[in-house]
């Protein structure tokens, strides 16, 4: 699926394509235990903006597993390195969440369905794997979607003081998603663009330790 397409699926209710689902309804305080602080966020920006219509998607996206076994989620870390477009930092294990998208069941999708892999960043930022389907292996960073469903990734940088990036339509060499056939561990290598500006690069390098299988 092409760039437009994809922005027609996520909903845009962004000016610049900001994604609208974000796979789980649980919404404890941003600074969740299971590894290094997340930190105080900075004041809300006001809604109207980019960044505010962003905060609003992104709010009930935390590290906290559902309480309900069906989902097969668990806590676990993540070390992320961001570089580009302002941006050079690396947080070692950060609180990160492991397991099933679906929260809900619904007419398409049974709870526990597709695969969910997020790291809850200082500040309220946050780097995200999610698709429709189970993904393992060493998976493509091109994002399809058929049949109604993500079948492959769509991997996400959300920045409290901009927005999200996505990952760029078609892969290069280095773009790089490895996803355990237990999902114990995630390796991930990519660049993101800010939507409306291809030029707008940032690097994307995580590891995740789901602390051990999941499946």
């Amino acid at each position: 699926m092409r760039l437009e397409a994809r922005r027609s699926l996520l909903c845009c209710t962004l000016a610049l394509s900001i994604a609208c689902d974000r796979g789980s309804k649980a919404k404890p305080a941003l600074g969740e235990p299971g590894g290094q602080a997340s930190g105080s966020a900075s004041a809300a920006p006001p809604a109207e903006t980019t960044a505010g219509l962003a905060a609003k998607t992104w709010s009930d996206a935390a590290c906290t597993p559902s309480a309900d076994a069906a989902v097969k989620q668990r806590a676990g870390t993540a070390t992320i390195a961001l570089r580009g477009d302002g941006l050079d930092e690396r947080h070692e294990r950060v609180p990160a969440l492991c397991g099933g998208l679906h929260t809900e069941a619904t007419k398409r999708f049974a709870v526990g369905d597709g695969t969910l892999f997020r790291a809850c960043l200082p500040g309220g930022a946050r780097v995200q794997i999610s698709a429709d389907v189970a993904l393992s292996g060493p998976v493509s960073t091109e994002f399809t979607y058929e049949n109604y469903k993500k079948t492959g990734p769509l991997i996400e940088l959300y920045r409290p003081d901009a927005g999200t990036y996505n990952q760029r339509d078609v892969p290069t060499a280095e773009d790089k998603l490895t996803i355990a056939f237990d999902w114990s561990t995630v390796e991930l290598a990519v660049a993101v663009q800010w939507p409306s500006k291809p030029e707008r690069l940032v690097q994307v390098t995580a590891q995740f330790d789901c602390g051990g299988p999941l499946r």
